[in-house]
């Protein structure tokens, strides 16, 4: 009995281990089920930045076995967004012998992305083994140039006058747009130079200023032109692109107004002479003057405005103007300034001519008369004055001399020196006389001197 029992156990125990190692490598073959996986379509291809694109993969378990707990993770790194899948093989699921499963995976490319291949990497995950499969995607932007203006409005011109245009090149497209053409030609306007501009690559969202100078041509009737402007370019892997577009000219004609003929009668003015100004408005332009006005102001605060009206094109008016001569200076002459401003419209608008016009103006010949006048009675009074002075210092010096006379000094010279005496002498004689407060005149003295010598010379017999 005891036999019995075991030998029940032992079968029992052998019988435990046996299925123990039969699942032990039942799960070991089913870690290294082989699965394959497919991708059965990539669109579009290639994809444009900033669209989507669609992955529809199979995976497949070619074993004889059951797989289960398999989990599919797919890298989304740029330039990948995922956007949304239908089955969820993150969280896995089992995948019966020699079964196949499709799933669809949809992704954001992103806008900005350049135009090339990027992997697309997923992870097929079996418990602890892992395989990875690389999906290669293919990004290839479109270019898309357009032209833009740096105004909605049209540019307003001249004939015969050059001009320039500025406009915009942008890229709106997904694309490099590269070796760009831009060709501007025109019948009506003469391209100032070359009429194609170049320009090696223009990247996604990106613009350039392009100018371009036109001059009208002179026989342009006031109207609305445009300018025809082709853009020519190509992607990156050389498909030809073109663009055309028009920009808005308004031709309008201008008027020239111009002041000549300027005159002034008399020729010679002084204070408050009336005179007459006249002079002639042109219009040498190639358009109508209206509303044209000449208003003129003097240095002196008159104001004077006449109203012309119309002036057509080489049509002239004469303007005339009567005006006093200003002149506050009673010696010398003065500029009288008249400002004139000839004011008009035309069809590119407003403006104003402006001229300066100087005048000389004598002093007043009545007033100059009574300067001289003045002086003349003035230099007279002067005169008289310094008659009185030099007949009084005369006198005084008379007096002075009669002085020297009437106290013997002279002859107390001449007794001194015995009529003959030497400069020095003499000019001791003077000085000495000055000292004691005379006023001598050397040479009346010399002379009298001498007269009293000869008549000492006639009493002596010497």
């Amino acid at each position: 009995m005891v036999i019995m029992k075991k030998r029940c156990m032992l079968v029992s125990l052998v019988l435990i281990i046996i299925f123990s190692l039969s699942v032990f490598a039942e799960e070991i073959r089913t870690e290294s089920v082989m699965i394959d996986f497919t991708t059965t379509q990539v669109y579009p291809e290639p994809v444009e930045p900033g669209k989507d694109v669609t992955l529809k993969v199979n995976i497949k378990n070619d074993d004889s076995l059951d797989a289960t707990g398999v989990k599919v993770v797919p890298r989304v790194v740029y330039p990948f967004q995922m956007k949304s899948q239908e089955d969820d093989w993150w969280r896995g699921f089992n995948l019966c012998a020699r079964c196949t499963r499709e799933n669809t995976y949809y992704f954001l490319i992103d806008s900005k992305a350049e135009s090339g291949t990027y992997p697309l990497i997923f992870d097929i995950i079996k418990g602890p083994t892992k395989q990875t499969k690389t999906v290669n995607v293919k990004v290839e932007g479109v270019p898309d140039v357009i032209l833009l203006t740096e105004s909605n409005e049209p540019i307003l011109v001249e004939p015969k006058i050059q001009f320039a245009v500025n406009f915009v090149v942008r890229n709106i497209g997904t694309g490099e747009a590269r070796n760009l053409k831009i060709i501007s030609d025109s019948e009506e306007f003469i391209s100032s130079g070359s009429n194609t501009q170049f320009v090696e690559g223009l990247k996604p969202g990106k613009t350039m200023n392009i100018t371009a100078f036109f001059t009208a041509s002179d026989e342009l009737e006031p109207d609305v032109y445009n300018v025809p402007v082709r853009i020519e370019y190509k992607d990156s892997v050389g498909n030809s692109y073109s663009y055309d577009g028009n920009i808005g000219i308004i031709v309008r004609n201008k008027a020239e107004i111009s002041v000549k003929n300027i005159k002034i009668r008399p020729d010679i003015l002084r204070k408050d002479d009336k005179y007459e100004l006249s002079m002639r408005v042109e219009n040498t332009g190639s358009g109508s003057a209206k509303n044209t006005v000449v208003h003129m102001t003097t240095s002196a605060g008159d104001s004077i405005t006449q109203y012309i009206g119309q002036l057509k094109k080489d049509e002239d008016s004469s303007v005339v103007s009567s005006l006093v001569a200003k002149n506050e200076d009673l010696h010398s002459s003065v500029i009288n300034r008249v400002s004139v401003e000839v004011s008009y419209e035309d069809d590119v608008g407003r403006h104003v001519v402006k001229e300066d016009i100087l005048i000389e103006v004598l002093p007043n010949q009545k007033m100059l008369w009574y300067f001289l006048y003045g002086i003349i009675a003035f230099l007279l009074v002067l005169f008289t004055a310094a008659y009185y002075l030099y007949e009084h210092k005369k006198e005084q010096l008379e007096n002075r001399f009669e002085e020297v006379i009437e106290y013997g000094l002279a002859e107390e010279f001449v007794n001194k020196y015995g009529g003959d005496w030497s400069k020095d002498q003499f000019k001791e004689f003077v000085e000495e006389l000055k000292r004691k407060n005379f006023v001598v005149d050397p040479k009346r003295l010399r002379r009298y001197l001498e007269k009293v010598r000869v008549e000492r010379s006639k009493k002596t017999g010497r």
